[in-house]
């Protein structure tokens, strides 16, 4: 089997982390107010570093190669501003960016007749193809075209940023133009204003196809072409640094003739002896190059971005993806072994693959539990992935009163491969002070190096520590790090308590032989729920469910299996948001109530009957702290077992579940309303007693809201019955809306909720307000009820990524960072931090991975001269 080696592989991860890259920052500024200016689109040209100024103004871009960039700031009404920058590896800070209110121009928009010519001599000259698939349009109406006056030419501009989206190479292009273009002459290079946008990729399968349509886009595109030339042809061309950081002189006689048989003739030509290009091979200057032959000359959405990572995307092309190559493992360094109740407990999480190229196509959510020794789920926490790492806390709170646990870190497509691919670390809870017999646990160190400013330390002294890392090779290199400094009484020897990553590569699990049908999980690239109907029912994998996230915002419509289980997947929310489910029986007849819907988890069984959590010996001191917690819970425990005893009257009510519009601003009661049983009748009938319009044929309600107004969204007993999308007058929103309205008997309508105002939760259907008919209630009528359950969840849990350096006093953790890096261009990374009272023997405990792409960690013992220290 293949070793198992750190998803931080120096190719992907440390290329990131320590390449010579820095970060442009600054603040919009309105010329003629002074006032900041928000959501200005802040972009360079031709990559995909972009960004929006927040409400203060300010903005900031990292990740930027250094070199010399020209950077954009762009906001509709408002002059686009340039600034040409030397980006270096220090902060590049703009302090007052000022740009101007741009002058109203003298021109007359042109006439409906004549827009859709205009549009497609625009799409044919920026080489979109009505016809094809490979480029799409997203918003059209941002086009805006005009003849300017005595004048028979058409121009265009833009009302807003425009879209486009490349289907092959799965970018979103955003467009803005340097100025409005004459559509009778040419465009130029650099009149379009592109920056892109990765688009979000759903499966796997996706985005292998993406990544080679790229590899290909590149090895046809001019960029490449130069970076092959300095290798075929040094002896014609030269290449040189310049003075300016991170570019270079491409010297050649121009044109340079490339002649492939497979692909016709092929040139690049530039003024002059040479041309700029950065570290990468794409010109600093593109306008400048002037290329022939090539897919995509001429074309630029069909282009790649200058800023494009060839070497990774070739690697991942060409990478191994067998089920031994893409399996994950967890490993977990946590601030200590040993808690006071009400600690968060500090964690930093290392993903491990079988091929670690495979980084990209990797879990992006870490689950931890907290069990107990039977196996039982106290708790259970999800959090981010980023580039195979996790850093966050989690609070011990009273709940974990039966001292020894078991912190579980986990993929779910890791668990497909078993228990042993899992993460267990042992941990005790203490609900009082406590004391630790001689310690048995050996300092060790592999790759890691430690220094102290001196040897012994007293009392509230200031302290420096210097951290080395070595490769194999014994040379100093670069490295990313979590680090612990922990007093004596916070670490214990446990069973199968591996707190250094290098002990537990030791471990390999068995691999056997694995096949994937036999899987129940998928990568998680965001939050999986686990849904179950419990009512008893046949055919229950027929029955239908109907989701709700976040309001209207985000609606599904699932069915259960045979066990009535339904997935919800792909969930990228943070905290603590709400879901909406209901569900009903294969014919719609029958409410299904008796839903569960909880985290997704494993089933896997691991024995922890022979663990030894140590010797821990409690003291009778408790923290106030402590006692506040305990008797908190023990009052909250009370009352869950009161209202358990409870007998509650069975009155019958009518129930709609909670409404996503929340309390309606107007109710309409029936009774006593005169009605025919005409549809049309109804209609003028409503808007008469509220105060909407009717217009069109058939008549459409209407809310009378801003210039023109629109039709609301209507829903019966709390499920919409109109499109969406938002209709308008004119379309056939109007026979939508009739044909529902229709469909209902006028006769069984109990009271109409109405919202005039703009709804949120619905999007853009919510924009001219909800009407919710609510029928009467009756066995024939139990379908229709809105029988939506709400269900309160915690999402993605926030990392923590900066260093804590105070702790409360009884807290044996005296430092923690789980992002200490050391880059290229350093010896050691150097942390200073304050000793408490009494520190006594402490541990300094360091995890990581190194440039080199190898695993670090060390274990050492410090202040042991001060051992009478308490």
């Amino acid at each position: 089997m293949k070793q198992l080696t750190l998803v931080l592989f120096f190719l992907l991860f440390f290329s990131t982390l320590f390449a010579q890259k820095g970060t442009i920052s600054g603040k919009i500024i309105n010329q003629q107010t002074q006032e900041p200016i928000a959501e200005s689109h802040v972009f360079i040209p031709n990559t995909t570093f972009q960004t929006y100024s927040d409400s203060l103004g300010n903005f900031s871009i990292s990740g930027i190669p250094v070199g010399p960039w020209e950077l954009f700031a762009v906001k509709s009404g408002f002059e686009n501003s340039s600034k040409n920058l030397q980006v270096s590896q220090s902060r590049n800070i703009l302090e007052g960016w000022v740009i101007s209110e741009s002058e109203s121009m003298n021109w007359e928009e042109l006439k409906d007749s004549k827009t859709k010519k205009a549009k497609e001599q625009f799409e044919a000259r920026i080489g979109i193809d009505p016809k094809g698939s490979e480029l799409v349009l997203i918003n059209p109406e941002a086009l805006v075209f005009f003849e300017k006056e005595d004048a028979n030419e058409v121009w265009v501009d833009l009302s807003d940023v425009l879209l486009v989206q490349n289907l092959n190479t799965g970018y979103l292009i955003s467009v803005r133009l340097r100025r409005p273009l004459n559509l009778s002459k040419p465009f130029e290079d650099g009149d379009l204003l592109l920056s892109f946008l990765e688009m979000d990729l759903g499966s796997v399968e996706e985005k292998n196809l993406i990544n080679s349509n790229r590899v290909e886009a590149y090895q046809n595109s001019p960029v490449f072409a130069i970076r092959k030339l300095i290798g075929d042809r040094p002896d014609q061309i030269k290449v040189n640094a310049t003075d300016q950081e991170g570019t270079f002189i491409l010297q050649a006689k121009s044109p340079i003739e490339i002649k492939k048989s497979d692909q016709g003739y092929r040139a690049l030509a530039f003024d002059g002896e040479g041309i700029e290009i950065r570290t990468n091979g794409s010109p600093v200057y593109p306008e400048l190059l002037k290329t022939q032959g090539f897919i995509g000359s001429g074309h630029p959405f069909k282009t790649l971005p200058l800023d494009f990572d060839y070497d990774q995307a070739i690697a991942m092309d060409e990478v191994d993806r067998s089920l031994e190559a893409m399996q994950e493992r967890v490993f977990l360094h946590t601030d200590k072994d040993v808690y006071l109740m009400g600690e968060e407990l500090y964690f930093k999480a290392y993903l491990m693959l079988g091929n670690p190229l495979l980084v990209e196509e990797a879990s992006k959510v870490l689950h931890i539990e907290i069990v107990d020794p039977t196996g039982y789920s106290m708790l259970h926490k999800v959090y981010p992935l980023e580039n195979g790492l996790s850093s966050g806390a989690i609070f011990l709170g009273p709940e974990l009163n039966t001292k020894d646990f078991i912190v579980k870190a986990y993929t779910l497509w890791g668990s497909n491969y078993g228990a042993d691919f899992e993460y267990y670390k042992p941990i005790q809870v203490m609900s009082s002070l406590w004391e630790i017999g001689q310690s048995q646990i050996e300092p060790k160190s592999e790759g890691i190096v430690v220094f102290s400013d001196k040897q012994v330390y007293q009392s509230q002294d200031s302290i420096t520590l210097n951290v080395i890392v070595n490769n194999q090779k014994g040379s100093i290199a670069a490295a990313n790090l979590s680090l612990a400094v922990v007093q004596g009484n916070g670490i214990q020897k446990m069973n199968a308590s591996d707190d250094l990553l290098i002990d537990f590569l030791k471990f390999k699990p068995e691999f056997g032989h694995i096949d994937s049908s036999g899987f129940d999980f998928q990568k998680e690239y965001g939050l999986t729920l686990k849904g179950k109907i419990n009512d008893s029912l046949p055919q229950i994998n027929k029955a239908k469910v109907e989701v709700m996230i976040d309001g209207f915002m985000d609606r599904r419509e699932l069915n259960p299996d045979f066990a009535g289980e339904f997935l919800l997947e792909g969930l990228h929310k943070e905290g603590e948001f709400p879901v909406l489910v209901k569900a009903t029986s294969p014919d719609g007849r029958i409410p299904l109530r008796n839903i569960d819907l909880e985290l997704l988890s494993p089933g896997n069984q691991f024995d922890f009957s022979s663990y030894d959590f140590g010797k821990v010996h409690p003291l009778s001191k408790r923290p106030l702290g402590v006692d506040s917690l305990i008797s908190e819970y023990l009052k909250v425990r009370e009352g869950e077992i009161l209202l358990d005893e409870v007998e509650v009257e069975d009155v019958k009510e009518e129930n709609f579940g909670a409404m996503p519009y929340g309390r309606a601003e107007r109710t309409y009661e029936m009774d006593g309303v005169y009605l025919s049983g005409d549809t049309q009748q109804f209609i003028y009938s409503f808007a008469n007693r509220t105060g909407f319009r009717v217009g069109g044929i058939p008549p459409m309600i209407i809310n009378a809201r801003g210039a023109v107004g629109g039709p609301p969204l209507i829903l019966l007993n709390g499920a919409p019955i109109t499109p969406v999308s938002g209709p308008t007058l004119g379309s056939d929103g109007g026979q939508a809306q009739y044909r529902a309205l229709q469909s209902i008997n006028v006769f069984n309508i109990k009271k109409i909720e109405v919202i005039k105002s703009v709804v949120p939760a619905y999007g853009d259907a919510g924009k001219y307000g909800v009407i919710n008919i609510i029928t009467k209630t009756g066995t024939e009528m139990a379908a229709d009820i809105n029988t939506y359950q709400e269900f309160k969840l915690a999402g993605l849990e926030k990392l923590r990524k900066g260093a804590k350096t105070e702790f409360e006093s009884d807290n044996p953790t005296i430092y923690w960072n789980p992002n200490l890096g050391i880059s290229t261009s350093q010896t050691s990374a150097t942390i200073k931090f304050k000793l408490p009272e009494n520190p006594g023997p402490f541990w300094v405990i360091v995890n990581g991975v190194n440039s080199s792409g190898e695993p670090v960690s060390g274990r050492f013992l410090m202040n042991q001269k001060s051992l009478g220290g308490n």
